[in-house]
């Protein structure tokens, strides 16, 4: 039980600070007190990406992209199958891991970066894909970073079949990554990793 004191006035303090008083330093903990940090934070925003690519990355771990499968599911009108395989629905998952066009994706990535841990394994979720990437050891930064202008070119690749008629390509997909992927080196996104994206080296044999 309270007793309340009439000759007693009232005050106010600040219970995240010892001494009662607020601060901004205080008020941001509490703010974020009791949150849960994803797993994949690190691979998303711990990375020399653009920040454009983290922010779909991040949509796209957490099923957030428009694809046939969320667009069925909130009965909107969608493609019946992948627009890039046409052999199965099409959800993140299938998208960036378990489609052909996603697996002859990575399977050249993978050479051209010298990292074979790209490579997506049978029945491994998107989340269990990022986490596994983190077991590079060496300028991992840049390895997210290339990981995720994979993922965004595919999702790019994936747009202009679906909204602009295009007919899925591997070169040029690959020619997608191949520019982008050199523009971050002059920027030294990659610093001191530029394995694959070399300005003056890069050469991407369409025949492969």
């Amino acid at each position: 039980s309270i007793t309340l004191n009439d000759d007693s006035q009232d005050s106010v303090t600040w219970a995240w600070e010892s001494n009662g008083c607020f601060s901004t330093r205080s008020a941001y903990v509490a703010r974020f007190s009791g949150r849960q940090v994803s797993p994949t934070a690190d691979f998303t925003w711990q990375s020399r990406a653009s920040l454009r690519c983290r922010f779909f990355s991040w949509l796209a771990i957490k099923d957030r992209c428009w694809t046939s499968v969320r667009l069925a599911q909130h009965g909107l009108p969608h493609q019946a199958a992948c627009p890039m395989c046409d052999q199965h629905q099409e959800s993140m998952q299938h998208l960036m891991l378990e489609c052909s066009f996603a697996n002859q994706m990575w399977l050249a990535v993978g050479r051209l970066v010298i990292k074979e841990e790209v490579q997506p394994r049978y029945g491994e979720s998107l989340e269990q894909w990022c986490l596994r990437q983190e077991d590079v050891s060496a300028n991992r930064k840049a390895h997210r970073a290339k990981c995720l202008l994979v993922m965004w070119t595919i999702w790019k690749h994936r747009n202009d079949v679906v909204f602009n008629g295009a007919t899925p390509s591997f070169q040029q997909a690959m020619q997608r990554i191949h520019e982008e992927g050199q523009q971050w080196a002059r920027a030294g996104l990659f610093k001191e990793d530029n394995i694959g994206f070399e300005v003056a080296q890069f050469v991407w044999d369409v025949s492969e």
